[in-house]
């Protein structure tokens, strides 16, 4: 694929609070060096379907 640039996003808050998906796909937040990396629209999924109380935390995408 020449010329196809592929992002790697992330669901983080301002609080350096990160998230990830454990062994059943369950969204739990981590620390920095444990972060799940996704793509664009997987981590719009994610970040768009958070339990309540991670949806208060305003976690955001961004590229990496």
């Amino acid at each position: 694929m020449k010329g196809v640039v592929i992002l790697d996003y992330i669901i983080r808050n301002k609080n350096s609070l990160y998230i990830k998906l454990n062994k059943n796909g369950a969204p739990v937040t981590c620390s920095e060096s444990q972060k799940g990396l996704f793509e664009y629209s997987k981590a719009n999924n994610i970040c768009n379907s958070l339990p309540r109380t991670m949806k208060k935390m305003n976690f955001q995408v961004e590229a990496i």
